[in-house]
């Protein structure tokens, strides 16, 4: 059987599945819990709430977590600097 994604929210300790959505008694399920979004803070400065209010202004996108350390140690390559391998070739 083909994996398929269903979206639904849990009430009474059961997960409530949008209306159609079908599953047979005895299949297996994985539940994935997904964390609601945070809401963006709420501006302390009075003038850009009332701009905000008015949608003449958005509030500022939160910034994106920072990447995942990298394995930054150099490798070892033989052969000729690229450096020299692009003047040899413009020659």
């Amino acid at each position: 059987m083909a994996e398929r994604v269903y979206y639904g929210v849990v009430q009474g300790n059961c997960v409530r599945l949008p209306a159609g959505v079908e599953l047979r008694d005895g299949l297996r399920v994985e539940v994935c819990l997904i964390d609601p979004p945070a809401a963006p803070p709420a501006p302390s400065d009075p003038l850009q709430q009332q701009l905000q209010a008015l949608g003449l202004v958005r509030p500022r996108p939160t910034p994106a977590p920072p990447a995942p350390a990298a394995d930054r140690s150099p490798i070892h390559v033989t052969g000729s600097p690229l450096s020299a391998q692009i003047r040899t070739e413009r020659r």
